[in-house]
């Protein structure tokens, strides 16, 4: 048995290929049944669940994006919509194989590369957009997550945009409205440590982790991240339910907070000294005295003249 950790899912993946089979190797990694499937599947699950997401709060410009464990590359193929340089980051050995059956629009770069996620070899601040689908549930510890955010933050632009999605703690139904999530989200609340671990040596491809809300936004807060959005894996059409039993969290890598020059700067000799801004005092307006008061005879009160 090939057991859920890279090597497993190396040998697993190579297994699959080697049959001959590609409808089956593209099912294995996204479903669809077919390479077909597979591919509009992908490409829903892009453009109507994970691009959204992020649209609205990716910096100006943006061009380049890493998808966190590519598996066929079915979501790697509408994200050249978006992005001119698309990464992508898997433990297996077939990365040229999914290069050539993807086939990359003209004026676009695409790079494979076998890696995990807690060591992602791409320079730090590099990356516009990061995103992830199937791939944490797999990881098997929350030692892991906390590493594959560490990386994330590394990579990612200031103002760059994660969209990362992960097996929920508690789903109290295949198919739910946005309510039935929350309330699910409210039983999570008291759950002590918020998550669940398999272990590396569950089954390959099988969830051996699960995570509450809370315990992602907090390990995201520790990483660095702004929180931007929470949301769940759903499909809006027809029904408006949400499938697929995960929890999307949209994170942002904050910009550097800027700095203010100095004002005043004397010079003696080789020396630099920044003098502190002076300090303008404004005199406060001096009050007019009182005029005195004095009784008349008729008990009334007058008011005494100058010289008085």
């Amino acid at each position: 048995m090939n057991y859920c950790n890279p090597e497993g899912f190396r040998n697993e993946i190579k297994e699959l290929l080697a049959k001959g089979d590609i409808d089956a190797f593209y099912h294995w990694f996204d479903g669809g049944k077919t390479k077909k499937g597979a591919f509009e599947k992908g490409a829903d699950v892009f453009n109507r669940v994970i691009f959204p997401l992020a649209e609205k709060h990716l910096p100006e410009g943006y061009n380049t994006a890493l998808d966190l464990g590519y598996g066929g590359g079915t979501k790697i193929k509408p994200s050249f919509d978006y992005f001119d340089v698309v990464y992508g980051i898997d433990v297996h050995d077939e990365a040229k194989f999914v290069a050539d059956n993807l086939g990359v629009p003209k004026g676009k770069k695409l790079r494979l590369i076998k890696a995990n996620g807690d060591n992602i070899p791409i320079n730090p601040e590099s990356v516009d957009f990061v995103y992830s689908w199937v791939t944490l549930c797999l990881v098997g510890t929350i030692e892991n997550v906390q590493k594959y955010l560490a990386e994330i933050y590394r990579v990612l632009k200031p103002g760059g945009v994660a969209v990362l999605f992960f097996t929920r703690l508690i789903r109290s139904k295949p198919k739910q409205r946005w309510k039935e999530v929350e309330v699910d989200m409210q039983k999570e609340a008291e759950h002590t440590d918020g998550y669940r671990e398999g272990g590396p040596l569950s089954k390959v491809r099988s969830i051996n982790l699960v995570m509450s809300m809370w315990k992602m936004g907090l390990l995201a807060t520790v990483a660095g991240f702004d929180i931007e959005d929470k949301t769940a894996s759903w499909d809006d059409t027809p029904t408006h339910k949400v499938y697929h039993g995960q929890y999307g969290i949209v994170l942002s890598k904050p910009k550097p907070k800027e700095v203010p020059k100095p004002v005043i700067v004397a010079r003696t000799g080789t020396t630099t000294t920044t003098l502190p801004k002076p300090v303008v005092i404004t005199p406060k307006p001096k009050t007019p005295p009182k005029p005195r008061i004095t009784a008349t005879k008729r008990g009334g009160l007058k008011r005494r003249k100058k010289g008085e």
